[in-house]
């Protein structure tokens, strides 16, 4: 019977969470811990994507009243997935050297 239920939780924890690859656990304790690691590193993932965004965000911003509305646009495209801390103080650093919208792009399209 115990056997039945952590099959069924298990099957249910994999629907849950359908993007978050699931470790295959071996017994009802790991599985029981594996919620628990994913609770615990929730809000540092959390806090972190939304720094970027609003990172993003302010960097868009910052080009839109340098650069003109069509180069913002294309560059949110561009940088809408990029999370890193490095790469967007790249991309800051290229809003203050570049002399063009283009020139900005270009550069953002090689990373």
């Amino acid at each position: 019977m115990e056997h039945s239920f952590f099959e069924l939780v298990r099957a249910m924890c994999k629907n849950k969470w359908p993007k978050e690859p699931w470790k295959d656990c071996a017994d009802m304790a790991e599985l029981v811990n594996e919620p628990e690691e994913r609770t615990i590193t929730w809000p540092e993932k959390w806090k972190a994507n939304y720094i970027a965004e609003g990172r993003v965000g302010l960097l868009v911003s910052m080009a839109r009243q340098r650069y003109g509305e069509a180069v913002a646009g294309t560059m949110s495209a561009l940088i809408g997935s990029v999370r890193t801390e490095s790469a967007l103080d790249q991309v800051g650093g290229w809003l203050l050297t570049c002399e063009t919208g283009d020139a900005l792009l270009a550069k953002i399209r090689q990373m």
